[in-house]
């Protein structure tokens, strides 16, 4: 529904790249699959990034792994009306930034859905 954020599991990028990496294909797949089953949803790509970057590279990382994402979407067959993108950089975090572990979880891709239509 309208407002659902869904976080996307196994999705991993080198070090400051935002190339897809193949051995997330399969996860990608699975988001392809869940908007293929639910073509009324709009959703958005949403980029987050740790706070070890400063805010501008974080924003212009977080906007080009989301922008990716979006893009293999869209390259599979998903309508380009349907999906958009947006880097959050490390405005949004959703675990402490302190450990590494927290830092991981913060680097992440999300899919929010914007709006149902019909």
């Amino acid at each position: 529904k309208k407002g659902d954020v869904l976080q996307i599991q196994n999705l991993y990028f080198d070090a400051n790249q935002f190339n897809i990496k193949n051995e997330c294909e399969n996860t990608l797949t699975e988001v392809y699959n869940f908007l293929s089953k639910n073509p009324k949803l709009i959703v958005e790509v949403a980029g987050h990034t740790n706070n070890r970057p400063s805010d501008s590279y974080a924003n212009t990382l977080s906007t080009n792994r989301a922008k990716a994402v979006c893009e293999w979407l869209i390259g599979k067959g998903i309508p380009r009306n349907r999906v958009q993108f947006k880097g959050y950089g490390k405005t949004l975090p959703i675990a402490p930034n302190t450990t590494e572990d927290g830092r991981r979880k913060n680097q992440r891709v999300e899919i929010r859905v914007l709006s149902v239509t019909g």
